[in-house]
This record gives structure tokens, sequence and C-alpha cells, in this order.
């Protein structure tokens, strides 16, 4: 099993594409076994340009060579003109009351970088002490910034606080653990397990992902949603960014920036921002969300995944994207699937149905356990998880209900 997890840091200068190596050895023997796969072993993309396609990693590690940086000091010389070139003036370290690190990854754009003091961004850290890896979240302080436009990271702390007791009665959560915390004059952070890649950055540089991956995606998903409705909260914000998968694909949710508690009754507002991934009532004023908000929010993302970056929506106008929207949910056997799993077709019709959460939960459930079956009990995604694994805690979900 790949141990080492395809990224590096690489300079500015060098081509930055995704490493997938296994440490001492050349990945070659595992070309085109992989779910996230070399667009090579697809007929039907034989002809795409050649900068979609992950070139042979032989290849990569030659002119890459050079670029590799993985001790400390070289790590942060990168980091520093990464920054320099964003002309943002972020952190190298990281200091809490307990502990100190330095940041040796940023997956953020440029435009994130600039608006840190805005929305929090995430980077990878290795403790100065013991050098284990973690996520850390961190957002800028600046005082100029009028609070109606913050997604405050003190809020994403105190939520991952509130629900560590319970967390921790579970042995695998899909929810990043809060770990530490922590401010200085500048920044807030919050520290978090290693989560591993975002689906954004993965997608960004994969472009496509084979069907095994993507239904395990789609499932696990499912499963984190879940869990974070189980502990009486709503996300409100779900996107590609919002999910992260670490080498052993542990699938968790790990931005939580408009999470809201399922007791209270919370409205649509004009703070909220209207794209592609929102569900419809995120269009209408004074709407009031409930649970299904997040698995339509949900379907979306996991739509624009199946369908290498598309969506089916117009921007039109005042009503942004709801048209669009209201009318693929009329008329969604019309819809091109890309493929998409038999249960991921379904489930449009199942929100229509109006029935209550707990039947709509154990119907996709039900779907999903039909769907396995499709796969060879030994197929892999590129992280290890066996479809028999999943088959299994179908299994024993359907014993629950």
């Amino acid at each position: 099993m790949i141990t080492d997890f395809p990224f590096r840091v690489i300079p500015r200068t060098v081509d930055t594409k995704i490493l997938k190596i296994k440490d001492g050895e050349s990945n070659t023997k595992n070309a085109g076994s992989t779910p996230i796969s070399n667009h090579r072993n697809r007929s039907k993309n034989e002809t795409r340009s050649s900068q979609q396609q992950q070139p042979n990693i032989d290849v990569i590690m030659k002119h890459a060579a050079k670029g590799f940086v993985d001790d400390q000091t070289q790590v942060t010389s990168t980091y520093r003109t990464k920054l320099a070139a964003f002309g943002v003036p972020l952190p190298i370290e990281i200091a809490t009351l307990h502990n100190k690190y330095y940041i040796f990854e940023v997956a953020a754009s440029d435009e994130d970088i600039r608006n840190i003091d805005v929305t929090p961004i995430s980077a990878r850290v290795r403790n100065k002490t013991t050098c284990v890896e973690y996520t850390a979240r961190m957002q800028g302080r600046m005082k100029s910034v009028a609070n109606a436009k913050i997604l405050d990271l003190d809020g994403e702390r105190k939520f991952l606080a509130s629900i560590s007791t319970s967390q921790s009665k579970k042995e695998n959560s899909l929810i990043s653990r809060l770990l530490d915390s922590g401010f200085d004059s500048d920044f807030r952070y919050i520290i978090v397990e290693d989560a591993g890649r975002d689906l954004k950055t993965l997608l960004d540089h994969y472009k496509y992902f084979e069907p095994p991956t993507v239904f395990l995606i789609t499932y696990y998903s499912f499963q984190a949603i879940k869990e974070l409705h189980s502990y009486g909260y709503y996300h409100m914000d779900l996107r590609l960014s919002s999910f992260s998968i670490s080498p052993t694909f542990n699938l968790k949710i790990v931005e939580f920036f408009r999470v809201t508690s399922s007791k209270s009754t919370c409205k649509v507002s004009h703070k909220f921002r209207l794209d592609r991934f929102v569900s419809r009532k995120y269009h209408k004023q004074g709407a009031i969300f409930d649970a299904f908000d997040d698995y339509e929010n949900w379907l979306f993302v996991i739509m624009f995944i199946f369908c290498e970056s598309k969506l089916p929506w117009k921007h039109n106008g005042k009503n942004g994207f709801l048209e669009s929207k209201e009318a693929f949910f009329k008329r969604r056997d019309d819809y091109n699937w890309c493929g998409s799993t038999d249960s991921l077709i379904l489930i449009p019709y199942l929100m229509e149905k109006k029935t209550n959460i707990s039947e709509f939960i154990e119907a996709v459930d039900e779907l999903f356990s039909i769907d396995v079956m499709g796969f060879e009990e030994t197929t892999l995604p590129d992280w290890g998880t066996s479809m028999n694994e999943v088959s299994r805690k179908l299994k024993k979900t359907r014993k629950a209900v």
C-alpha cells in the first residue's frame, strides 16, 4: 500500500504536478491500477490534452528532483518564497501554549490567502518536537474587517470543543478532532488531526476520479453528514473543500464556517452566499433550514465530482441559480448523470417525496448496499479501503435499523 501521500512542497519555478511514490521505489508498477487514475487508461479521454494526464512518475521525478524539500529548513525557505510571491505576511511558525509547529504546505489559492482575515485557511504543519503532522486552521485578526462578513474561526473552535466528548466515544469519527488552539497578535489558530488533502485540491490536480473512488467518497461523505447531525448540528456550507481524505482513505469533514445548532431556528438571510452548491432554500429569504438542506448541498457536490467539475446550473440574474436548480428537480430524468452510481440518480427523487429524514437516510443507505455489490469485494480505492469493508458496514447499519 502506498504509504506516502502524493503531495510534496515544490518551489514555484518547478512544475507542481502531484507525485505518487512509495518510499524508495517507483510507482510504475501501480500505473493504471488506481481509482484516481492516469487518464491514458480511459479510452474516451485519449485525445485530452497532455496537461490533464498524469505523466509517468519517473519522468516527474527526473524534472522535479532538485525541487524536493523535506527537511525543516528547506520547507521553511520554500514557504517563505511562496508567501513573498503572494505578498501576504503569513506566519512561518505557529506557537500555542504547549506546542510549536512549523508550516510546510498551504493548499489555499492566492485569493483565499489575501482574504485570510475574512475566511480561515488550512495549512499542513509539523510539531517541532515530535515531527507529527497535523492540519492547522488559521485566520487573521484584522479589526478593520466588518464583523458581518467574517466566517469566524473561533466559532469552529467552540463547535469542535462542544462535540469532543461525544466524538471520543466513536472509534472512527468522520469529523476532524480538535487537538490544540492558540493565537498571537496577528492570527488565530486551531490544530486538528491531519486529515489529508481536501477534495478541491485533489480534483484540481487529478481532474477525474475512477468510479470506485467516487462511490467511496459518496458513501463516506454521506455518513459524515449523518454523524454531524447526530451531534445536533447542521453544516450549512458543504462544498469540495469541506471534505478531506487521508492516505488510508479516512474521509472527514474539516470546515465548519456556518455550523449551526439544529435546536435553533435558522432562517435564510442576505449574509449567505449564493453559488452553485447551495440548496434551493438558500435562494429564498426567510426560509427555515433543516437536515434536507445539508443533503441537497451534498448531492450537488457529489454530482460535481462525477461529472468532472460541471453542474447543470446557469446563473439567472436576481434568483441566482434557483430557476435552474428547480428545473433540475422537475426534470431530473433528462439530466446526463455522467455514469453516476444508481444511488445518486435516485436521491433527488427521494428528496422530492418529502419523507421524514429518518426514512430518507434509511432509503439512501439501502441504495448504497445495492450499489456496493456492483464492485468486486477486493476492489481498492487509492488508499486501501475495500468494498467488502463498506459492504459489512452497510449490513450492520441495516440490522441496526
